[in-house]
């Protein structure tokens, strides 16, 4: 889960973000809510237990040197990759830029200790399956 003070309005243009973390969720023991018709207009619906949530990564920590008003307005995207010659973990964060071109896409890249998060899965994704270009219809 990804939470963000940032928030999109002529008043905060060119204004820092004051929080930029990541939390990790666990589902277990949380409500399933799709029966829920309408939300309060605050705190919880009768009978539902949320999901359990611990701070995982600050990405504003003054120890990453990102903080600052050129930092990108949405971060939409986390991903794992290899595991490190270390043994530590990669975690791939990047921003959405809105398709807007002089909007930058960033990469930012973390190694993260084996033991975050718990009951961590490796998946492995085939990429075997090949788009095959229709010659009559491109020149």
């Amino acid at each position: 889960m990804i939470t963000s003070s940032w928030c999109s309005n002529a008043t905060n243009a060119g204004t820092a973000a004051a929080f930029e973390r990541l939390f990790m969720i666990d589902i277990a023991g949380a409500s399933d809510a799709r029966d829920v018709k309408q939300l309060p207009v605050s705190g919880l619906p009768a009978g539902v237990i949320p999901v359990a949530k611990a701070p995982f990564l600050d990405l504003l920590d003054p120890a990453h040197g990102l903080a600052g008003a050129t930092f990108p307005e949405k971060i939409g995207g986390l991903a794992f990759g290899p595991d490190l010659p270390d043994g530590r973990r990669m975690l791939v964060v990047t921003n959405d830029n809105d398709f807007v071109a002089a909007n930058a896409n960033n990469f930012y890249v973390f190694a993260i200790e084996t033991w975050l998060p718990p009951n961590y899965q490796s998946q492995r994704i085939s990429f075997n399956h090949r788009c095959d270009r229709d010659d009559d219809h491109h020149h």
